[in-house]
């Protein structure tokens, strides 16, 4: 067998920062992207490329791919393509990695050699591992500044904050161990050692988590047209309860569970976790891997750090049955099943495995619980704020934290929106403000900030707040509701496509949509009015619906409360905007 070695070095990095690699002759750029992510120590927190710029060619991930602007052209998709194909003849080529912080990786082909085994190996380096989301190479340094000096403001912070981030000492026998395990490397090389290492080690430190993917993205499980409208009730395609094999009575480990589950829906809770090279692996090996990297303290302190205390108590029940089934708030629950913590029966109930609810008791200390239910809030006003506004900054944040008895200011704020990158998903951080997933495109959230300028915003109550928390809109029985109902009793469609028809509109009303878009909803579920008596019934609920729902437009305020405030507003008097205009020469106007 031969390979390749390759010399990959961090472009700006002085003195240099660089990894010595062999590589099998068969990998895909789809593995080449794994080695490099371990290599340097990367989580794949963001999105990725290599080019060749003397082709003129760019290779993607597919599912990356799907995802990117419009401006943005692949010409080769990584999955599939070997290295070999190009790099024999074009030995030098680009890696960059953060589309925002532009970390690029010059790799040099050195030589090909005879490679007996079927995973890669580094045989040398210079540099430690570099943190993420620092900044790209200046920050960086910046960085390396700041920790150098023990009497900076806030270097205990920027100490904890780098390590978090992972910025530690390179440890080439743990990388090269990793790289020996890692299930996307698994194919081949038998006697090697390697399918035992990969099932007993699971699933490595290869995470994928978002931010400025989520600047210049706008992420699958997003989905624009239809996904939106699941969030508001807090059910997703992916999220729905496996019901094909249902869980046997005691599940001990969760291992056990995910043995009962389609490898399409192993693939999906993977991706959640962004858990790369798991395509490749059959069903049987991709279980026990993905349990044993669920498991992981750390991965786990991360999904379950933002959890409402609502949800935390319900799981606790759960876990507390010991592997058995629990009858409970299934609702509570959904989003510890979407990240694979538990499984839902077809009875109606959850099963958290034993191991899994032994690995909570662990994580779960009194500082774990402070932490959580902080962030929890947190987190319940930054998606507040996204809900109404489309687009927010850490200090209107902080304004809805007061509101609802949260402590945090704007500069907390800022630095979890950071640190919990990835974890966070509901949202985009972007440009130092929060967005809306759909208003990314085509930087469509700017459009929003100058239209809401001068205008005052709608600050929610505690109770909104929980409510946008839990299911991801408010005052649902305002308007989704009614729709739903009335999908449901004059058009005659399944209850899941009067909720998702129902969610999808309100959710292009929320952000500004014609009654046009509307009718495209309608078709696209094939809802059809085929009477006189429908469509009035639906103009009269839509007329509802209207006034009801709350827009970004209107900075989080509904027709109903708009018109009762400018209904007081003297016409002479100056205008609210701050414009010094009158009332009616301005605003007043629209």
């Amino acid at each position: 067998m031969k390979g390749y070695q390759l010399k990959i070095t961090i472009k700006g990095s002085k003195p240099p920062i660089w990894r010595r690699v062999v590589v099998p002759e068969q990998f895909t750029f789809c593995q080449l992207h794994q080695v490099i992510q371990e290599a340097f120590g990367w989580y794949d927190y963001h999105l990725h490329e290599f080019e060749f710029k003397k082709l003129g060619l760019l290779i993607r991930d597919p599912g990356e791919e799907d995802d990117l602007m419009e401006s943005c052209s692949c010409d080769v998709l990584e999955e599939g393509t070997q290295i070999g194909t190009l790099i024999t003849e074009n030995p030098r080529f680009i890696y960059t990695y953060d589309f925002g912080d532009a970390w690029e990786h010059q790799i040099l082909m050195e030589k090909e050699v005879e490679y007996e085994y079927s995973y890669p190996q580094v045989l040398k380096y210079k540099g430690d591992n570099i943190p993420e989301d620092c900044g790209g190479i200046g920050g960086y340094y910046d960085l390396l500044d700041q920790l150098a000096d023990p009497e900076a403001e806030e270097h205990d912070l920027m100490e904890e904050w780098a390590g978090r981030q992972g910025m530690e000492e390179y440890d080439l026998d743990k990388v090269n161990a990793n790289l020996k395990a890692h299930p996307a490397f698994g194919q081949g090389g038998a006697g090697d050692g390697q399918e035992n290492a990969a099932q007993e080690r699971g699933v490595q430190e290869d995470a994928v988590q978002g931010d400025a993917a989520q600047e210049h993205v706008v992420q699958a499980h997003a989905s624009r047209e239809h996904t939106a409208h699941k969030q508001v009730t807090g059910l997703r395609d992916t999220e729905k309860p496996e019901t094909q094999r249902p869980a046997p009575r005691v599940i001990h480990r969760l291992e056990d569970l995910f043995s009962r589950f389609e490898k399409t829906e192993l693939l999906r809770i993977a991706k959640v976790h962004h858990i790369g090279g798991c395509d490749e692996l059959g069903k049987n090996k991709l279980a026990p891997a993905l349990a044993a990297a669920l498991l992981d303290s750390r991965r786990m302190g991360q999904f379950f750090g933002t959890i409402s205390d609502e949800t935390a108590a319900e799981f606790e029940k759960a876990a507390a049955a010991g592997g058995m089934e629990y009858q409970g708030d299934l609702e509570a629950l959904r989003f510890l099943h979407y990240g694979g913590y538990c499984g839902f029966t077809s009875m109606g109930t959850a099963v958290v495995p034993a191991d899994v609810a032994e690995a909570y008791d662990e994580l779960n200390t009194e500082k774990f619980r402070s932490e959580r239910h902080y962030r929890s809030q947190v987190w319940a006003c930054c998606k507040a704020a996204v809900y109404l506004y489309g687009a927010a900054d850490a200090g209107q944040v902080e304004t809805i934290c007061k509101a609802v008895g949260c402590e945090a200011d704007a500069g907390e704020i800022t630095r979890l929106c950071r640190e919990m990158k990835g974890v966070w998903t509901d949202f985009a951080y972007w440009d130092g403000r929060l967005i809306d997933w759909d208003l990314v495109q085509a930087d469509a959230y700017k459009d929003v900030l100058n239209y809401q300028k001068g205008k005052e915003f709608y600050i929610p109550s505690a109770a909104q707040v929980k409510e946008i928390a839990r299911t991801g809109a408010v005052e649902i029985k305002r308007h989704i509701r009614p729709l739903k109902a009335f999908f449901l009793a004059m058009v005659g469609c399944d209850e899941e496509t009067a909720q998702e028809a129902a969610s999808s509109i309100h959710h292009h009303i929320r952000l500004g949509t014609t009654p046009k878009a509307v009718e495209d909803i309608m078709e696209h579920f094939g809802l059809n009015l085929d009477s006189q008596e429908k469509m009035n019934g639906f103009d009269e609920i839509m007329e509802q619906v209207w006034k009801e729902t709350r827009t970004v437009g209107s900075c989080g305020y509904n027709r109903v409360e708009l018109d009762s405030k400018t209904a007081r507003i003297d016409p002479d008097a100056p205008c609210p905007c701050g414009s010094g205009k009158r009332y009616r020469q301005c605003c007043g106007r629209k």
